[in-house]
């Protein structure tokens, strides 16, 4: 596994983590849908290609109107176990 990929994989841990202590949890099943993460790449053709593959993620540019003067951010949109 890549070092960036290993960084990506201790980054969610750490945020799954730390959700589930601000919150009180005890086990995954007490936790709620994740609503907000962020997920740093230097490639975004790549990474919506990886993340669409594996977890069926949808990743769209925000419209540039809607962010500060040369700044890219992308929305992922995510989806639970039913598929909702």
């Amino acid at each position: 596994m890549s070092m960036f990929w290993s960084f990506i994989l201790g980054l969610i841990t750490i945020l799954f983590f730390h959700y589930m202590l601000i919150n009180g949890k005890r086990s995954i099943s007490d936790m709620s849908t994740i609503v907000h993460f962020e997920i740093p790449s230097d490639n975004v053709d790549r990474s919506k290609k990886f993340y669409g593959d594996l977890f069926g993620w949808s990743i769209d540019k925000v419209p540039p109107e809607k962010m500060p003067d040369g700044m890219e951010y992308w929305m992922i949109t995510t989806t639970d176990d039913k598929g909702n």
